[in-house]
């Protein structure tokens, strides 16, 4: 094997221990990141159960507040018309409308 080989081979097996640092370093943080994940979920089921307790004299509005993650994942938004709470005509009514960009 010549000096060019034996260079070439150093330099792979360099690039090799690299690759697997940064593999063991991802792996690490995509572990951190589900055991986030993990507890960010379980609070949320939490959260979701004592809302269901809170409000137990309207079930169908605490249907409506407990599938709202279902219905609109991103959250409420009033400037446009994909808001999670429902539009009631009365709504409508006692809002102005947007204001139009540039106008």
């Amino acid at each position: 094997m010549g000096t060019d080989d034996a260079d070439r081979l150093v330099v792979l097996e360099e690039r090799y221990s690299h690759a697997q640092r940064l593999l063991a370093d991802l792996d690490g943080v995509l572990f951190a990141q589900q055991r986030t994940i993990d507890r960010l979920e379980a609070r949320v089921r939490r959260l979701e159960q004592q809302l269901g307790e809170l409000v137990p004299a309207r079930p169908g509005k605490a249907a409506a507040l407990l599938t709202w993650r279902a219905r609109a994942p991103w959250g409420p938004c009033e400037r446009h018309e994909h808001s999670a709470r429902p539009r009631l005509r009365s709504d409508r009514a006692a809002r102005p409308p947007p204001a139009r960009p540039g106008g």
